[in-house]
């Protein structure tokens, strides 16, 4: 495909996504029960929704973490404030945060067992969503409603103030990471992103760099919300792309692509081996290759 037609599918993608954002809002602050309220992945889990956790297992090996880019809307709310944050900048590839990631899904099994529903809540991306828009949101609306002189639509919600200020600082540390960080949170702290991610590394369909193809301008590195291109081994993390698909129309070669399987090396000796990770001071094969084609050796 080309970066046109890229630009139009991540075009849909993100327009699913707001669409999901809004209609999860509402049914939220309604108190309504809807069908991507019920597909949300940790409420799944504790209703044993047998069919919502296969379907989603089923799509991440097929394309990857499409959850984390369509109906998750905490995902959602980050990608808004990223868009108002550090994208003048840029990313940069960041190393992954495995033991972390691994902590918090232990942290959030050992709380449900507990019963600790408190801190499940606050790990799990759906329920902070939830709490955000019950906290925070519908007082709001309150507040402008009665200036406005018009009689509220919503349902009634008492929020204590230590329960509003506590909520107020996790919205605020979560837009503060996602302006600066992109989809830090979602690749370090949420259970959710780190379980989906791990099935990912499976994905039949995927981002892939051609080598051949790439002049290391680094403009995908830079558009990678997940900060996980590896612009040294012209690797993707699988675990922790979410398929935001923003990669794909940038490239001015198209060497990084979503497709099945990876490319391979018209030079195969110049491809690294699986598990071989290359120093940021040792030049990438890219590299190599270009200065042996200029020495002539």
């Amino acid at each position: 495909m080309t970066p046109k037609a890229w630009k139009i599918v991540r075009g849909a993608r993100t327009a699913v996504q707001l669409l999901s954002l809004a209609v999860v809002s509402v049914a939220v602050a309604a108190g309504y029960s809807c069908l991507l309220t019920r597909m949300q992945i940790v409420p799944a889990m504790l209703a044993c929704s047998v069919v919502w956790l296969l379907a989603w297992i089923v799509i991440t090996v097929l394309v990857g973490r499409v959850y984390c880019s369509t109906v998750c809307p905490l995902g959602t709310f980050q990608d808004i404030m990223a868009r108002l944050g550090i994208r003048r900048r840029g990313y940069f590839y960041t190393v992954a945060m495995t033991p972390l990631r691994w902590l918090m899904v232990i942290a959030a099994v050992a709380a449900a067992v507990m019963g600790l529903w408190e801190v499940v809540a606050l790990l799990d991306p759906y329920s902070e969503w939830a709490d955000i828009i019950n906290r925070l949101g519908i007082p709001a609306y309150e507040r402008v409603a009665e200036a406005l002189g018009r009689r509220p639509v919503l349902r009634a919600v008492t929020v204590s103030l230590a329960s509003g200020a506590f909520t107020a600082v996790i919205a605020g540390v979560i837009v503060y990471v996602a302006a600066t960080r992109g989809r830090r949170i979602c690749n370090t702290v949420c259970p959710v992103g780190t379980l989906l991610g791990a099935v990912a590394r499976l994905s039949v369909y995927h981002v892939d760099i051609d080598t051949d193809r790439c002049t290391g301008c680094n403009r995908c590195v830079e558009r990678c919300k997940g900060t996980c291109i590896n612009p040294w081994e012209h690797t993707v993390d699988l675990s922790r792309c979410v398929v935001c698909l923003d990669c794909l129309d940038v490239c001015p070669n198209q060497a990084i692509t979503f497709r099945r399987g990876r490319h391979r090396l018209q030079m195969p000796l110049m491809m690294p081996a699986a598990g071989y990770r290359f120093s940021r001071r040792m030049p990438s094969p890219r590299a190599l290759l270009t200065v042996r084609l200029v020495v002539g050796r």
